[in-house]
């Protein structure tokens, strides 16, 4: 498995005003809330599928194709570098 997710896939900006009582000015701060599938998770739910005259559905198959689907994403982190 690979340590590095990417981070959020759908990252969300928090932008909130503060108000800075001892210089009278208001600021402006932001953070990203990661909720949500990683970007990791995303290019695996978009490995290219089995194909549809797949004839063994066995845990086994499945298994199998679950982690090329994470191989795959691999690969699509790795392109990103």
């Amino acid at each position: 498995m690979n340590d590095d997710d990417g981070g959020p896939a759908f990252p969300i900006l928090n932008v909130h005003q503060s108000w800075d009582h001892d210089r009278g000015t208001y600021g402006v701060e932001t953070d990203v809330t990661a909720t949500g599938m990683s970007l990791r998770d995303y290019f695996a739910a978009h490995a290219p599928a089995p194909p549809s005259s797949m004839n063994d559905w066995s845990d086994t198959a499945l298994q199998s194709f679950a982690k090329n689907a994470y191989r795959w994403a691999d690969a699509m982190m790795e392109a990103r570098k």
